[in-house]
């Protein structure tokens, strides 16, 4: 009897750790961008200022100069001023290079102010291309830059 307890903790336990190793350990780095990716667009339509900074480095800059701190000025803003954010991606290609990498993907985001929806990024025909710029900070992956379509709607 004492046995047979052992042996289905041992299994019980075998059964945790391959769950457990299945799941963290061999996951690709391309998964765990893509939960990043993932993560920051919830972050983005629950309006979680602090779930969309945390997917931010601390060395994020672009190609409008625009800094960690000033990422999340214009985030409070944007949040105060929409009332509805809704995000349609498409992940195209996310390549990998050692500690750093790039995700290229087709979005259209749609907001609504004053009760009237619109097209901030993309329109009701096309989803608009851009591309995002990771690096690997200890384990965890953040976005140090993203290059936006040179046309936004949004003032």
């Amino acid at each position: 009897m004492k046995i047979r307890i052992r042996y289905i903790l041992l299994g019980g336990f075998l059964l945790a750790l391959s769950f457990f190793l299945i799941k963290f350990v061999f996951v690709s780095e391309e998964k765990r961008i893509a939960r990043v990716i993932e993560a920051g667009e919830k972050s983005l339509e629950a309006k979680d200022l602090e779930g969309c900074m945390k997917r931010l480095s601390y060395n994020y800059s672009d190609e409008y100069g625009l800094s960690y701190l000033q990422i999340k000025k214009f985030l409070e803003k944007f949040f105060q001023e929409f009332q509805e954010i809704e995000i349609e991606k498409e992940i195209l290609k996310i390549e990998v290079k050692d500690d750093e990498a790039q995700a290229s993907m087709n979005i259209r985001v749609i907001v609504t102010i004053q009760n009237q929806r619109g097209y901030l990024i993309g329109s009701s025909e096309s989803l608009a291309n851009i591309k995002i710029d990771l690096e690997k900070v200890r384990t965890k992956w953040l976005v140090k830059r993203v290059e936006w379509p040179k046309r936004l709607h949004y003032q």
